[in-house]
């Protein structure tokens, strides 16, 4: 019996530290937030890209392309996505972009086909 009685106070002992830790780490959790989580990560990206979106489409020099790729699709799309969609490197569409490069021929059909446009309407 005294011994049925210190098992079950040592199971409830554990369970109580099990809930403070519990406890603990919940509350911690919400004061420090998770700012490397993938959906805050998520979010976060989603709200530079808007941001940098309204200023590329406010600006009037921004380059056809840069244009097109922004609103493509009502979402838009990234230069890596675009570049595996046209089989073309990012930092070709970067450099393009920014007035680096011209695009040449091949690169223009490929990133008008990936964008459904011509080359003519994005520039190039």
């Amino acid at each position: 019996m005294k011994a049925l009685e210190e098992i079950e106070r040592a199971l409830a002992e554990r369970r109580e530290r099990e809930r403070e830790k519990a406890r603990n780490y919940s509350s911690r959790k919400r004061r420090e937030g998770h700012p490397h989580s993938p959906r805050t990560k998520a979010k976060l990206a989603q709200i530079a890209y808007e941001r940098r979106r309204d200023e590329a489409l406010a600006d009037p020099d921004c380059h056809p392309l840069r244009r097109a790729r922004v609103t493509f699709g009502g979402g838009g799309l990234s230069q890596v996505q675009l570049g595996e969609r046209a089989l073309v490197s990012a930092r070709t569409i970067h450099a393009i972009e920014s007035g680096e490069a011209e695009a040449a021929p091949m690169t223009a059909r490929r990133l008008a086909r990936a964008l459904k446009a011509t080359p003519a309407a994005l520039g190039l």
